[in-house]
């Protein structure tokens, strides 16, 4: 998709500033030109972000975007064919796979680098689209320390695609989300040098979502499936199983049989 005349104006007049900021090697002005660029647009359209006392540090805010909310639609429309400014955590809320805005978004316009990204639909949504779900699995190097997945629906290779592209994070949320697994994910090869210290599954398996309780074949495919990858099992220290309707001796029995006895469970 081609800019518009205004977005490929904004665009010439922000790559010459870039470039004569880089070209001088003035990292810290390029970051709050940044800044103070799309402050305009916040300004513009009322969006305020959740300051956590960041004297105007955009690397400690947070911002959400409702994609089901007309001015952050129009938001993202102006940002194309710019990027976001780096912040703390960007919250992409009520996501819709038929939504042209939000992927493009998450294609051109998404931060350089986030340290938590969140990204919730507010009933549960199938990603069915290829080129969707590869823009979201495409941002996955730049949240650098946790990723959050909530009210999604996804099979057995969606979800091996997600906790492998995002296996560098210390936190990995798959929170009430509905999950297919209907055999154990092999991860045994696609989770080199995991860095995921704590997985979470919160409500995932209540019987709105998943239904382990009735469906405790797939929580064990589930398991088995986090105990075949040598890397994971070595990086992982919590897993958050929660409303999930699991019993406590019934799920250490699973991760003992599956090498993942020194995991610490959450209920």
């Amino acid at each position: 998709m081609e800019p518009t005349e205004k977005g490929a104006e904004r665009q010439h007049k922000w790559t010459q500033l870039e470039s004569s900021i880089r070209a001088e090697n003035r990292a810290d002005d390029y970051n709050r030109c940044r800044e103070l660029y799309f402050n305009i647009f916040s300004d513009e359209i009322k969006i305020k972000p959740l300051d956590s006392n960041s004297k105007n540090k955009s690397e400690k805010l947070e911002f959400y975007f409702w994609f089901n909310v007309t001015r952050y639609l129009e938001y993202s429309k102006k940002l194309y064919p710019l990027k976001f400014f780096d912040a703390k955590t960007i919250h992409l809320c009520n996501i819709k796979p038929k939504n042209k805005h939000i992927f493009r978004f998450l294609e051109y316009s998404f931060s350089d680098k986030v340290n938590s990204l969140r990204i919730a639909s507010m009933t549960p949504q199938k990603i069915n689209n290829f080129k969707h779900f590869k823009s979201i699995t495409s941002l996955s190097s730049l949240a650098l320390k946790e990723a959050e997945f909530t009210n999604l629906v996804l099979n057995n290779p969606q979800f091996k695609r997600l906790i492998a592209s995002f296996r560098h994070v210390k936190w990995l949320n798959f929170n009430s989300c509905k999950l297919s697994i209907l055999t154990p994910p092999d991860l045994s090869n696609s989770m080199k040098n995991s860095k995921i210290a704590r997985l979470s599954f919160f409500n995932s398996g209540d019987k709105h979502m998943s239904d382990w309780k009735n469906n405790f074949d797939e929580f064990i495919n589930l398991v088995k499936g986090i105990g075949s990858s040598p890397d994971l099992i070595k990086s992982l220290k919590e897993m958050d199983i929660g409303s999930c309707g699991i019993d406590n001796i019934e799920a250490k029995e699973i991760f003992k049989q599956n090498a993942l006895s020194k995991v610490k469970i959450k209920l």
